[in-house]
């Protein structure tokens, strides 16, 4: 076996172990909460209704990402294991598209790996691939559309274009936030081949335009196709009408009436130094002891007060070197970013900064690999996988839903505003 089929087969055995190791960690525990999670209580009664073919109670997003959650309810029956058995496995799939996408940024197995491994142990990752969310889906599918983009576009690869944009247009289909990750990467994919350089390799225009116009608008309208079977509550069917436009309209409409106040509404200004992160869970239990179980969505401090340093770096030092790799990861940090504060719904939430956290791990291996001196960068990838595990370690019993004492989780409680 030659060199490089050594290290193909070491990648190769690397991702099988992430992938494994993390359906292994996010299926832990996973029948607690026993009851619907926060948002569960609006997809897993939808996700019921795709099984059984009836109208859809939950209009205001997409159908995909229910669709999905029917799948796991199918398989598993109407309970917590059938209800986020797709989150975990769809999780599992996002650090492997991570994974990939720091290869596609870097370039080498050591960054890739401590990328994966940042971000197997954010708690963002963990908590959302353990409840029946929509943004679990979602997220995946950008993550692996950006890695095949940055593949495709650096080797001219019609097939991997194809199918970055086939992904983005199921993440539309998942939740309508994935539009301006799309629009970023189909404007930059325009821009570049229009003004592409007679020695550059960039694909023609036509094969832009067939990536990211044609194929993310199939893929986006066959996520409806199974409601040519769903019966409306009036006794009638849907037709194409029905679907191209009136649920469009239907779904906008139900997102500019979300306006209601909630206890954890937060501002798009706030999410980055988790000024108010949120209770999913808080469940007291009186037997055999007064305990209870929560599951707080609650970032890495390394990850998110941290990455932000890093991201801060990354930006400075492409302003300095114009490098790929540092533009691409300010990019895509701040398209699902300030993205949020151009979207005109009323009502917010901290995980919604989900996934721009994912950039804040690649901008933590970018800044040590063009920071440190060569000689210390296996101490830094370390030292910062280590705190990060640390604080995972420190932060899982309020992750994982673990019982505690009643009052125990004040100690988790490191800001007022947590509580």
């Amino acid at each position: 076996m030659t060199l490089m089929e050594t290290k193909a087969s070491t990648h190769r055995i690397t991702q099988i172990a992430l992938f494994l190791g993390a359906v292994v960690l996010f299926g832990l525990n996973l029948e607690f909460p026993k009851t619907l999670n926060f948002d569960e209580f609006h997809y897993i009664p939808s996700a019921k209704q795709f099984i059984g073919l009836t109208e859809n109670q939950n209009y205001e997003h997409p159908p995909l990402g229910k669709e999905l959650i029917a799948v796991g309810v199918g398989l598993f029956g109407d309970q917590p294991l059938g209800w986020r058995v797709m989150s975990v496995l769809f999780g599992a799939l996002t650090l492997l598209g991570v994974h990939r996408l720091a290869l596609a940024l870097f370039g080498t197995y050591r960054a890739a790996l401590v990328a994966s491994l940042l971000t197997l142990f954010n708690h963002m990752l963990y908590v959302q691939s353990r409840i029946a969310m929509l943004d679990t889906f979602m997220v995946a599918f950008l993550v692996w559309s950006w890695a095949l983009a940055l593949e495709g576009w650096r080797e001219c690869s019609r097939p991997k274009l194809y199918w970055s944009g086939a992904l983005i247009g199921w993440a539309v289909a998942t939740k309508w936030f994935a539009i301006m990750p799309w629009m970023a990467l189909a404007a930059l994919g325009a821009g570049a081949t229009v003004f592409k350089t007679q020695k550059s390799k960039l694909p023609p225009l036509k094969t832009w335009m067939t990536a990211w116009i044609v194929i993310p608008v199939v893929a986006y309208y066959s996520a409806f196709i199974p409601f040519f079977w769903v019966i409306k509550k009036d006794g009638g069917s849907y037709g194409l009408w029905d679907i191209l436009f009136d649920m469009q309209y239907r779904m906008w409409d139900g997102q500019m009436r979300v306006v209601s106040p909630h206890n954890y509404g937060s501002h798009w200004w706030e999410w980055p130094l988790m000024l108010r992160p949120m209770w999913y869970a808080f469940d007291r239990i009186d037997q055999p002891v007064p305990h209870v179980r929560g599951v707080m969505l609650v970032g890495s401090p390394m990850i998110l007060w941290g990455g932000l340093l890093a991201l801060g770096w990354t930006a400075w030092h492409w302003f300095k070197t114009r490098a790929q790799a540092a533009f691409w990861i300010w990019l895509g940090w701040a398209v699902c970013y300030f993205s949020w504060p151009l979207i005109p719904r009323k009502l917010a939430f901290f995980y919604y900064y989900y996934p721009a956290t994912f950039w804040l791990s690649l901008a933590w291996v970018y800044a040590i690999d063009n920071a440190v001196p060569k000689q210390h960068r296996r101490i830094a990838h370390i030292a910062v996988v280590g705190i990060t595990v640390i604080l995972f370690s420190y932060f899982f019993p309020i992750l994982g839903a673990l019982p505690i004492h009643p009052d125990g989780y004040i100690k988790w409680m490191w800001l007022r505003r947590w509580i």
